[in-house]
């Protein structure tokens, strides 16, 4: 299933050749998240490092959500990182407002 307009995928390679398993993975705008099932985790760690996704479980379900932990995709994937301090800045802007409320001195 090679669906390039579809927003998320499934793909499934049992034995397969792990190069092609990447670029069947990143050969998408998308990149949300995604997940790696492997024996080996030296692989599989190998593997979700080669990923272009903005998460990357391995031996897990693709999505995980912890209000500490910073959420995000890449590419045509959401708008930022969600959750965490992370989030705050996304959204927002510093600004510094101060008020006088008493009568001050300048020197000009």
């Amino acid at each position: 299933m090679r669906p390039s307009r579809d927003r998320h995928r499934a793909e499934r390679l049992v034995g397969g050749d792990v190069d092609e398993a990447v670029e069947i993975a990143n050969d998408t705008e998308y990149g949300l998240s995604g997940a790696v099932h492997s024996g080996d985790l030296g692989t599989a760690k190998a593997i979700a490092d080669r990923m272009e996704t903005g998460n990357v479980h391995i031996n897990d379900q693709p999505i995980n959500d912890e209000a500490h932990v910073p959420f995000s995709g890449v590419g045509a994937s959401g708008v930022g990182h969600y959750n965490s301090d992370a989030f705050l800045s996304e959204i927002t802007e510093t600004k510094w407002i101060s008020i006088q409320h008493e009568p001050r001195e300048y020197p000009f």
